[in-house]
């Protein structure tokens, strides 16, 4: 992956989490409508996760997480590095906001009280949404994504790893488990794997990749002035309304980031002094869109001015929640490598990282490993 690529992507994941951020503190539990123009839009910030997700990790697998135990440990230690934390914060923070004003906890806004120990441990182990589940951690409304997310990394990884007489099978009992609703958008994530892999073995050239890069940019706009005018293409009564955008979109940023990565390089791309801000921000970006709902609807409990409609309240939970976000990434997303190293002292018996036997070679490398294996730039962290 070409540098001017991995901090594009690093800028767009950030720009999704915001808008998953500020669509959710638009709420008029919270601040009484605040940027609810953007609510129309959080979909399509989940859309642009999935697709990105499946671009890292098809480029990390074949670099530093080219064997079982690597890959395991890794993708562990990226999600419940913020997903524990979350649920544990939104269970404490949930309780005492209840207790302080119920009204902002009303299940007209979406969230609920009911059986919350089975929603903490549903959402441990990202049973969420298996078939027709719809289970949330009280208000921590982005965590379904992750429900979809880890199943695509299950398969994935059998797919990269797995016994050859044993994956159809394997691979068969995964998909029963999940459930057709979450391999539903499966391919959205596939398309980001197609991505990455074409864009590494049969990148188009340098024009060509620009004319795809403003093409679908501009369809991308297009779609959104006639959606605005028309409204969304929702299918009303299924289990995943959005799905036919959910796939343009998916679709159309799936070709806008190849023929970026394909006509950037050339450019000679220097973003200059804006390269460590981007990088440090997106650093930030799970822990952005896991902790700030259940800190917004905490801060809109408590907070001293009673009308969410009112500027004082509105910076409180906006400003507040945002700045606390930002320590918490310090205490939870920057710290991945004290949580890789607490979960490969957990799963060293099931992989030897250290003595592989000679036999297992062929389960050590990735069945079918990325072209780009000896780029130099790191990739963006993938998002939830």
């Amino acid at each position: 992956m070409n540098r001017p690529t991995s901090v594009y992507l690093d800028l767009l994941r950030f720009m999704a989490a915001a808008t998953v951020f500020l669509g959710h503190v638009a709420g008029l539990s919270t601040t009484g409508g605040l940027f609810w123009q953007l609510d129309s839009y959080m979909a399509e910030a989940v859309t642009i996760f999935f697709v990105l997700s499946g671009f890292v990790i098809s480029y990390v697998t074949g670099r530093n997480e080219n064997t079982p135990g690597t890959y395991v440990i890794n993708r562990a230690a990226r999600i419940y590095s913020v997903a524990l934390p979350a649920l544990a914060l939104t269970f404490v923070l949930d309780t005492i906001g209840r207790a302080i004003s119920p009204a902002v906890y009303d299940p007209a806004w979406g969230t609920t009280a009911a059986d919350r120990v089975t929603q903490f441990v549903v959402s441990v182990l990202f049973a969420g949404r298996l078939w027709n589940l719809d289970i949330l951690p009280g208000s921590c409304f982005p965590y379904w994504s992750l429900d979809y997310e880890i199943w695509y990394y299950v398969l994935f990884g059998l797919v990269m790893f797995a016994p050859r007489r044993w994956l159809p099978f394997l691979l068969a009992a995964t998909c029963l488990v999940t459930g057709p609703h979450i391999l539903l958008m499966f391919p959205l994530w596939l398309l980001g794997v197609a991505c990455h892999r074409l864009s590494t073995r049969h990148a188009p050239g340098a024009a060509f990749g620009a004319v795809l890069c403003c093409g679908s940019a501009a369809l991308w706009l297009g779609y959104e002035v006639v959606v605005w005018h028309t409204g969304r293409p929702f299918l009303v009564g299924t289990f995943r309304a959005e799905i036919m955008q959910d796939y343009i979109v998916g679709g159309l940023f799936a070709a806008h980031i190849l023929g970026f990565s394909s006509f950037a390089p050339s450019c000679r791309i220097n973003l200059g002094w804006l390269v460590r801000p981007i990088r440090w921000f997106a650093g930030t970006t799970f822990s952005l869109y896991l902790f700030h709902a259940p800190i917004a609807h905490f801060l809109a409990a408590v907070s001293p001015w009673p009308t969410p409609s009112s500027w004082p309240h509105r910076i409180v939970v906006v400003g507040g929640t945002f700045v606390l976000v930002l320590a918490l990434a310090e205490l939870t997303e920057r710290r991945k490598e004290a949580w890789r190293r607490a979960i490969t002292v957990l799963i060293r018996p099931l992989f030897d990282l250290r003595h592989a036997p000679a036999g297992a070679a062929r389960m050590t490398a990735p069945r079918y490993p990325a072209a780009a294996s000896a780029m130099k730039p790191r990739p963006p962290d993938q998002s939830p």
